[in-house]
């Protein structure tokens, strides 16, 4: 016999959006910095060697861009 559900899933809340938009997010700006890095080591054509400050820096707005999209999001 087969039962067919009738409940909807639940939408996911802020914090499961939070989190992924984050998590993401940071793995998405950590990759393409070294793979800046290492296209730069490869071409040897242009010098790309950000201080931790300054990638700290892009970072905290990039960081408020994320939160900004994943609130979107939620809405």
């Amino acid at each position: 016999m087969l039962v067919r559900a009738r409940q909807s899933a639940a939408p996911p809340s802020v914090w499961t959006l939070l989190a992924i938009t984050f998590l993401w997010g940071t793995v998405f700006f950590g990759t393409s910095i070294v793979t800046l890095k290492v296209s730069v080591f490869w071409l040897e054509q242009v010098f790309f060697n950000p201080e931790w400050s300054e990638i700290y820096s892009v970072y905290a707005v990039y960081f408020f861009v994320l939160l900004c999209f994943a609130l979107g999001r939620w809405r």
